[in-house]
């Protein structure tokens, strides 16, 4: 009987690959690399088979990946080439530590990743685990501030980044920057009433209206320092 082609097998399981990925001894530099590519290149088992998950990926490519997939490997890429900004004995010192269930870890940041809904929220989550790697946050605070990053619009988040704390650090609530309150980046801090006038000149009256003022959150203080690190 003649020999299957190599077109014919079965693709790869993706179950173990993330944390064999994170072993991977250059990642952050395959990562870095492969993230330029475009999307119907990103896929193409010579140029990725080193990193394993990605692999499997590929492999499940042959039978048939949509856009969203394509686009779940650009973020599996912008996690790696930020989280992986660590040697490979920190990384692997970081799987023992918190990786005994591999099913639950893998599960947990592939899930993170797949509710980014902008394409560089992935580079921040892996800038928030590359904290965690060099052991300057543990794991449960990686997964609390990685959900923050999820739950603020994109364009809130980046200019909020962009901002000297010092010059930032009370504010009163309104629209444009409602996220950054409720994904707990700021708190509540003062409530006061204030007068104010509404109406026509002529027909004006005052009225007390209650303003609610924010500060930054000590897990805000901490993700402005990995976003800026």
């Amino acid at each position: 009987m003649s020999e299957q082609s190599s077109d014919t097998n079965p693709p790869e399981a993706i179950e173990g690959k993330l944390i064999k990925s994170l072993k991977v001894d250059k990642l952050k530099e395959l990562a870095s690399d492969y993230a330029e590519l475009g999307l119907d290149s990103i896929l193409d088992e010579g140029i990725v088979k080193d990193i394993p998950i990605i692999k499997s990926i590929a492999s499940i490519a042959k039978i048939g990946l949509n856009i969203r997939d394509k686009l779940f490997t650009k973020k599996l890429l912008n996690f790696f080439k930020h989280a992986a900004d660590t040697s490979k004995e920190q990384r692997e010192a970081f799987i023992q530590k918190y990786c005994s269930n591999t099913k639950r870890f893998e599960e947990t940041i592939l899930l993170i990743l797949e509710q980014a809904d902008n394409i560089e929220k992935p580079a921040i989550i892996g800038k928030i685990f590359k904290y965690c790697i060099l052991g300057e946050i543990n794991y449960e605070q990686s997964l609390r501030l990685s959900s923050m990053v999820n739950k603020v619009y994109w364009k809130d988040l980046l200019d909020w980044s962009k901002c000297r704390l010092d010059g930032y650090p009370k504010f009163e609530i309104t629209e444009h920057c409602y996220s950054l309150v409720t994904s707990g980046i700021y708190e509540s801090c003062l409530e006061e009433k204030r007068a104010m006038t509404i109406g026509d000149l002529g027909k004006a009256v005052q009225k007390e209206i209650l303003v609610i003022s924010y500060k930054l959150s000590h897990y805000g203080v901490v993700l402005h320092k990995i976003i800026n690190g």
